[in-house]
């Protein structure tokens, strides 16, 4: 029997070159921040920002998340 094999991105990431925005969420259990903060290391020119929320940040911080991403898209 074969096995399935394993699906990753990692090594594409650097190759990303369009504006992108990471936020990680410091009380998210699903999606450890560590995560997000690796994810923001190996994206070149990402900017990263961090939120007290768990996973579900749209319910949790509406308004700062909001906020970050109006700044990030340049929308007042």
């Amino acid at each position: 029997m074969r096995r399935p094999s394993s699906v990753t991105s990692r090594r594409r990431l650097p190759l990303i070159t369009a504006p992108t925005l990471v936020i990680g969420n410091t009380q998210d259990y699903l999606v450890p921040v560590e995560h997000s903060r690796e994810l923001h290391r190996l994206i070149p020119g990402s900017r990263y920002a961090e939120l007290d929320s768990g996973h579900v940040v749209v319910l949790e911080r509406p308004a700062e998340l909001t906020e970050l991403i109006r700044e990030f898209i340049g929308t007042p």
